[in-house]
């Protein structure tokens, strides 16, 4: 359910937040200059050590964060309902096996992901409760993990993941283990995770989710066992303040997260646990948290989300999101209840996206106890935008008529395909109105699946296999295809043109790159009606002749009853409208999704396209005008 970014709820400060609210929040304007992180170049192994919290726990929270925590929990029903979730998630595990090595594919992640996710639920239980149940069951777990051969260095987010749940739990419950138990962990920790991690990687240039979950991991691997290895310490946070600001980099000016909210969600919580760790541990993330951009990305994946509950699912990403936890930790620091205000009530409301009969499905959400500040709803919230525009090497705008559950909610990107994670859908949108999401986007592709036939997925060249990919090419999105022809790989199409006038709001995006093979110039504009009742998306096409021939589209899983120039989808029991207000002599037809075009491609159960098609002419100029609205015959003639 989404709600009013003004929801607020009541409560007193949660143990870990506790710790990290009484360092300041500045807001940190933007610059054209590189921020300066304040990491000493000559930190030493002494200054390391002078630091470094001499007790256990030290990472995400203290011993007396844990203790506050156990106190403040009956004054919080969003605390007490994640709780309980993770006493029933707790209650299958103590009657599971430990994870076993087993590699799937080029891969060790879900396994990696399987045991951070049991990890923290089961020791984070025992430090609220004391009961020795979680502890042993967590502590045969990471005794298993220990025992694996390697953590899949190959893949090193697996190492990563890997390293962060045995770092934690090491650290959670250290006064639990005996002490052979320790150096077993301890052991495992540097030789499985850490020394991997030393030397040249590819990850640690890459400015995306890679560089923010691999250096997490091996920082607050570092941190678990510094006493025992400070110069190992010392050298991984050296070289984390030397790459870290890369990803950080790719989310400026406005916080938009290039490889969209799926990838946010996942680098952006392992950036966050690598401030929190330096924090607990260290005293300090030496201005990490301020960094350009990296607040105001909490305003865009607020932004992303959609009345229907769906997100802005561009590039490789699912419509439907598991828990933000990191949220909280954002509305803590910036004081603002709007930004974590639809978490909260997914707790409350127990959302089946979150919850199931076994407590809850996403390995982040027990963090939600360390970061979910009860007080911070009880402060004046800061509204989000209606209109927004963010740019950026994945640039993109929205448009909402209200924040109501049964506004009309529109987003469109312009970008490149060449960014990591990209599909060719410069120029896409999605659209929702009445909470259905009537213009959809079929989202990301099973990676495995597809590497298993011998395909290039990751090879971005124009003639790459990744292309051939129906949800990743051209032909899935909603946009133009011309002449059949998927968009050109490397083009970019910046925001021309953007307006967040309530009387006239509107986008437009400059598409002429990506479609540089087939026309002169391809602009299209986007202006949500005022008042909320439609969109008009009008397309502006150059050096287009007669010769020629473009597809317009767009993605629902709505039924369709075509009126020739107009349609009436239906969903829910809501409609929309599409007019062709130009060329009017063209009529729409329906496409069927579902068989998609290879038996490689995955099955799109109820996905349509609604196009038309229609050719150049002479002058090579040709209009293509679309309205998609509320009621029957509104909006622009």
């Amino acid at each position: 359910m989404i709600v009013s970014p003004g929801a607020r709820a009541s409560g007193f400060l949660s143990a870990a937040l506790f710790f990290l609210c009484i360092l300041p929040m500045t807001n940190r304007a933007q610059s054209d200059e590189e921020p300066a992180l304040g990491f000493p170049t000559d930190f030493s192994r002494a200054d390391f050590e002078a630091r470094l919290r001499p007790e256990h726990p030290r990472l995400l929270a203290t011993g007396a964060d844990w203790e506050r925590l156990a106190e403040s929990l009956p004054e919080s029903p969003e605390l007490q309902a994640t709780v309980e979730a993770l006493k029933l998630a707790a209650a299958d595990l103590l009657e599971r096996p430990p994870e076993e090595r087993v590699v799937t594919g080029r891969r060790l992640l879900d396994v990696s992901r399987e045991v951070l996710r049991r990890v923290l639920t089961l020791a984070s239980l025992y430090r609220i409760t004391g009961d020795d149940r979680y502890a042993g069951r967590a502590r045969d777990e990471m005794l298993r993990a220990a025992a694996f051969s390697d953590w899949n260095p190959s893949h090193f987010l697996d190492t990563a993941e890997m390293t962060l749940a045995v770092a934690l739990g090491y650290d959670w419950l250290h006064d639990f283990l005996a002490e052979e138990e320790r150096a077993v962990l301890r052991e495992a920790i540097v030789e499985k995770g850490l020394r991997p991690g030393t030397g040249r990687h590819t990850w640690k240039n890459r400015d995306n989710n890679w560089n923010q979950v691999c250096f997490a991991g091996m920082v607050a691997g570092a941190l678990a066992v510094g006493e025992h290895e400070p110069e190992l310490a010392v050298a991984f946070l050296r070289e984390t303040f030397d790459r870290i600001h890369l990803p950080l980099d790719a989310g400026r000016p406005h916080g938009a997260y290039p490889e969209g909210p799926s990838y946010w969600s996942y680098g952006t919580h392992f950036q966050v646990i690598l401030i929190n760790v330096l924090e607990s541990a260290l005293g300090t993330a030496w201005h990490l948290d301020n960094y350009p951009a990296f607040q105001e990305s909490s305003v865009y994946i607020n932004l992303m989300a959609g009345p229907s509950g769906e997100f802005f699912n561009y590039a490789d990403g699912h419509a439907r999101l598991q828990p933000l936890p990191a949220l909280h930790w954002f509305a803590a620091r910036a004081a603002n209840p709007a930004l974590d205000a639809r978490e909260r009530e997914r707790i409350l409301a127990r959302d089946p996206a979150l919850f199931s009969e076994s407590g809850f499905r996403n390995r982040f959400f027990p963090l939600t106890l360390l970061w979910l500040d009860p007080r911070t709803a009880d402060l004046p919230p800061r509204e989000l935008p209606l209109h927004w525009r963010a740019d950026g090497p994945n640039p993109l705008t929205v448009h909402r008529s209200s924040w109501e559950e049964d506004g009309l909610f529109f987003a469109i990107k312009g970008g490149s395909p060449s960014v990591n994670h990209g599909h060719m859908d410069i120029g896409s949108f999605v659209l929702d109105w009445n909470g259905v999401r009537w213009a959809a986007d079929l989202g990301m592709e099973n990676y495995h699946r597809l590497e298993s036939r011998g395909m290039g997925i990751w090879n971005r060249a124009q003639d790459s296999d990744r292309w051939r990919v129906f949800r990743m090419n051209t032909h899935s999105h909603n946009t133009l295809v011309f002449d059949g022809q998927n968009q050109l790989v490397n083009g970019f199409a910046p925001i021309l043109d953007f307006s967040s006038d309530p009387a006239n709001p509107f986008t437009v995006v400059d598409m002429t790159a990506v479609y540089a093979n087939a026309v002169e110039r391809a602009v299209r504009r986007a202006a949500p009606l005022p008042g909320g009742g439609g969109v008009l998306i009008e397309d502006d096409l150059a050096g287009f002749g007669p010769e020629q021939s473009v597809r317009w589209a767009m993605m629902t899983r709505a039924e369709i009853e075509l009126r020739g120039n107009r349609a009436v989808l239906r969903s829910q029991g809501a409609e929309l409208h599409a007019r062709i207000i130009e060329p009017d002599t063209t009529e729409f037809e329906v496409v069927s999704a579902d068989p998609p075009p290879h038996d490689f491609d995955s099955p799109n159960r109820g996905a349509r396209l609604l196009v038309f098609k229609t050719g150049g002419s002479e002058d090579g100029r040709r209009s293509l005008r679309v309205l998609l609205s509320i009621k029957p015959g509104a909006g622009h003639d």
